[in-house]
């Protein structure tokens, strides 16, 4: 009898054993079945914040195209510069007449100090409308941008003057005699 009674506890105790092994198993396919939807979750996530930062930069991106097309637009709608390249043509007696042209006075340096004394403080209020952070349309700071602007504005000046007195020279003026 004393058999029988530890043989109905032990059976009681593998009985109890057996059923917190199912509870422990189907707590454990639980527990897997809520980690593959947590790691489903985060992938979803981790997609949808990618697309996000994607979409940030782009829009960042033409943001900045738009600043600077803005910025181009204002400055082509304001500035205009007048540029007036004088010629002489020197006759006397019978001698070729001899063409002298003020655009053989413009070098680079004329041009870029001219353009930077006279020309550019002008962008100045611009510049403090559209650069609260000291960044240019273009993503450098305002000097260099300035700077780039102004290498820009003095190349376009002197081929202006270039093509002018190229011009110049293909057309002989009206000749008078003095």
């Amino acid at each position: 009898s004393l058999d029988r009674g530890a043989d109905t506890g032990a059976t009681e105790d593998v009985r109890r054993l057996e059923s917190e092994k199912r509870a422990l198993e189907e707590a454990l396919s639980r527990r897997e079945l809520e980690g593959e939807a947590l790691r489903q979750a985060l992938a979803a996530a981790t997609a949808s914040a990618e697309k996000a930062l994607a979409l940030h930069a782009a829009h960042l991106r033409s943001m900045e195209q738009l600043r600077a097309a803005k910025l181009s637009e204002a400055i082509n709608q304001k500035v205009e510069l007048h540029i007036s390249v004088p010629r002489v043509t020197l006759n006397y007696n019978n001698a070729p007449p001899l063409f002298i042209s003020a655009a053989s006075a413009f070098n680079d340096s004329r041009i870029r100090d001219f353009l930077s004394r006279e020309v550019f403080p002008a962008f100045e209020p611009m510049w403090v409308r559209l650069d609260r952070e000291d960044k240019a349309p273009d993503g450098s700071t305002k000097r260099a941008y300035s700077t780039k602007m102004l290498d820009k504005l003095t190349e376009a000046v002197k081929a202006f003057v270039k093509k002018s007195q190229q011009a110049d020279e293909m057309t002989p003026p009206p000749t008078s005699r003095v």
